[in-house]
């Protein structure tokens, strides 16, 4: 019996100490993504794959297997921050920032005087820090994943330390248990899960899931819901579309960028007040976030709009329903990965736009439409959401209002520019200063086009004559022909 107690406790002891001398898993390339970027993985020869699954140009600012899911959060060289969930970029502070913002900025613009709000799902904190930049007096946010609220500290600095705004109320939980068990009811509802093929979210985009939100959103609220149609079918585009819908017939369809889309769903028909969308997107922290998102004036923000509800019917026509019984878009999805589908889908949806505005009151559509600073900040916005063609198409409109119109021209140039079309872009920049020979930044963009060209001395003196004519912008023309000269 002696023996076999020392022979046990010599077994205790070996096994002790084999766990204590296995190796700990490498903790970049278990957040590396592997499995969701794998073609670009592929494409890498094998010495340089390893250094990218290990994180050669990154840092790991923090790592934790959470009870739901590996969250990381890493600074790449670029200074870019992201947050990463089982290895899949779900969040960061530079090219999602658009999504971000406008997933909780568009449903409170369409709102009047909204008091409340729920958020689930937490990621960055920056769509929640959008919410409280409106006069809201309570925003409830729901997240599964206690390691995604310790990683939301990372990005204080664009989530504007929203934890510890006291109208914030954070709850660690399942967001469908949290609706179960509560009797609240939202103005605003705000649902923004992972990407679908993961496993488990799809019940996130359930008839089931939107029947308990409908249950919680107050008579006259919107329920925002963002999703991803990047690796995703075209059937499967519209199965997402049409659950929303069988739950808030009243849904219209917004974008952020080519590849992520935000349906708007109501108890009613979508009107939009005019003047309550100005007055919203005047609030002072909201027009800040709009105006570094280039949407210059409230109407801008229609360069987001994309599908009303009859538009909205006829695209979905026919399409499936995503329920707890039958999870079709937890099997379907998957089949899609890795394939490039943000485009052909944007284009798809775009073919069944029927109307340039939603229907909308204390609104003079003439009016808007015969003035060409409309359509020009419409393009202005489709450029910074790189979409150059759609752009030009808003700026040669501005054109077709007002000849004399120089943005409109100076905004073609650019965006012909940046498709590599600098002869064509130097054109349009004659034409604006042919218009006005006082526009400096005509002068300003015609010499960096020169530039870029090498064609120095032209370029040498567009600067020095927007130097001459902007007193306003001189130290920014100065520094560009101060480069120039240095490089001489």
């Amino acid at each position: 019996l002696a023996y076999r107690a020392v022979m046990s406790s010599a077994s205790a002891i070996v096994g002790i100490m084999v766990v204590i001398t296995i190796p700990s898993w490498d903790e970049m390339v278990m957040s590396s993504g592997s499995a969701a970027y794998a073609p670009m993985y592929a494409k890498l020869k094998a010495e340089e794959r390893k250094l990218n699954l290990k994180g050669a140009n990154e840092k790991l600012l923090f790592y934790k297997e959470g009870t739901d899911s590996t969250i990381a959060v890493k600074e790449r060289e670029s200074g870019t921050i992201v947050l990463t969930v089982d290895g899949k970029v779900d969040a960061s502070n530079t090219g999602d920032m658009y999504t971000q913002l406008l997933l909780g900025h568009l449903p409170l613009l369409l709102s009047r005087e909204p008091k409340s709000a729920l958020v689930i799902g937490l990621g960055s904190g920056v769509t929640l820090s959008a919410i409280a930049q409106h006069e809201v007096e309570r925003i409830d946010c729901v997240e599964i994943e206690p390691a995604v609220v310790s990683a939301a500290k990372f990005f204080e600095k664009v989530n504007r330390n929203v934890l510890d705004d006291p109208r914030v109320n954070m709850i660690v939980n399942d967001g469908r248990n949290f609706l179960n068990f509560t009797n609240r009811k939202y103005d605003v509802f705000v649902s923004e899960p992972s990407n679908i093929w993961l496993a488990g979210i799809a019940n996130l985009f359930s008839k089931d899931f939107y029947q308990i939100c409908r249950q919680h959103l107050n008579p006259n609220g919107y329920i925002c819901q963002w999703s991803h149609i990047y690796y995703m079918s075209p059937q499967d585009v519209k199965t997402v579309i049409n659950t929303f819908r069988s739950v808030f017939p009243h849904t219209t369809v917004w974008f952020s960028t080519i590849g992520d889309i935000l349906m708007i769903g109501s108890f009613n028909e979508l009107v939009i007040d005019y003047l309550q969308l100005a007055k919203n997107y005047n609030i002072q922290g909201v027009n800040r976030d709009m105006q570094g998102l280039n949407i210059r004036e409230p109407l801008a923000i229609l360069s987001s709009y994309l599908l009303d509800e009859g538009a909205v019917a006829k695209f979905t026509s026919g399409a499936k329903i995503n329920s707890d019984d039958h999870p079709i878009l937890e099997f379907s999805v998957p089949k899609s990965m890795y394939q490039d589908t943000s485009l052909p889908n944007w284009k798809l949806m775009s073919q069944f736009k029927m109307n340039e505005f939603p229907k909308m009151t204390n609104f003079n559509e003439k009016r808007v439409t015969s003035r060409a600073s409309f359509w020009y900040h419409l393009g202005v916005a489709y450029d910074f959401k790189d979409m150059p063609i759609e752009a030009r198409k808003y700026y040669d409109k501005a054109i077709n209002v007002d000849s004399a119109f120089v943005p409109a021209y100076e905004g073609i140039a650019i965006s012909l520019h940046k498709e590599g079309k600098t002869d064509s872009a130097i054109e349009y920049l004659q034409k604006a200063i042919a218009i006005d020979p006082q526009a400096s930044e005509a002068y300003y963009n015609l010499a960096q086009m020169y530039q870029s060209k090498g064609m120095k001395e032209e370029a040498i003196s567009n600067y020095q004559t927007a130097i001459k004519l902007s007193p306003t912008y001189k130290e920014r023309y100065t520094k560009k022909l101060n480069e120039l000269l240095s490089n001489k």
